[in-house]
């Protein structure tokens, strides 16, 4: 499946995204469910972007989730993505992702995913205000578990320019939709949904720092989980 279909051209890509965005604020959650307060969690990444051509670059993520108040390694993520630079504000791309999971009371398993990206950034306001819009479309299959889910994942993100050092105000959203249902990814409909607020902090010349209060929602059947998370992120400019 080619990237366009989670936005059929590339000038409606920022409204649809907008669009799809403000409805991830605003869905309910499941019917009849109650939110119940789960454990506090830690997740340190580091993120790399390579320049391998002109306009082509690479972005590399590693993401570590400490689960159990901090105490167990629930999740493992690496994740490659190409991505193209259509002109200033737009990009798309694809990649793979490799992910553990390991649930502590259950067998851990090992996802393979395929992810299309749409991209686009741009500055929105006098002062350095900068909107980031993210469309991805993930392929996910799991070892040993039969079913393949598609889930279309959107990412709203504001920057905001506080300091003349460089430091910025960061807040950011990301919705997660399934369109299918499998045994072992749920049902279809609302998935799940991150918030993050915090700050960029500059460590380099090519190097950020961005630490912050990061909120878990997962829409589960009955009850709602939620999950409180320290993230801290560095990203390396090569």
């Amino acid at each position: 499946m080619q990237a366009l279909i989670v936005a059929p051209s590339f000038g409606l890509a920022p409204a649809l995204s907008i669009l799809v965005a403000l409805g991830a604020w605003s869905c309910p959650t499941q019917s009849g469910a109650q939110t119940m307060h789960s454990d506090a969690q830690a997740w340190p990444s580091l993120t790399v972007v390579v320049p391998v051509a002109k306009r082509l670059d690479l972005r590399a993520d590693a993401v570590l989730q400490l689960t159990d108040d901090g105490s167990h390694l629930g999740r493992q993520l690496y994740r490659a993505v190409l991505l193209v630079r259509l002109d200033d504000d737009l990009s798309i791309g694809g990649g793979y992702t490799w992910t553990r999971i390991d649930p502590g009371a259950a067998p851990a398993q090992v996802e393979h995913r395929a992810v299309q990206d749409i991209v686009f950034r741009k500055a929105v306001a006098p002062g350095g205000l900068t909107l980031m819009l993210r469309s991805r479309l993930e392929t996910r299959v799991r070892e040993r578990r039969d079913g393949v889910s598609w889930r279309l994942r959107q990412l709203t993100r504001l920057e905001v320019p506080v300091t003349r050092s460089g430091v910025r105000a960061v807040a950011w959203n990301e919705y997660f939709h399934g369109f299918n249902r499998t045994e072992w990814s749920g049902p279809a409909g609302s998935a799940l949904m991150l918030s993050f607020v915090g700050v960029q902090v500059p460590a380099g010349r090519r190097v950020v720092v961005e630490p912050g209060y990061l909120n878990q929602t997962g829409f589960d059947a009955g009850r709602n989980s939620v999950r409180h998370v320290a993230s801290v992120t560095v990203v390396l400019r090569l």
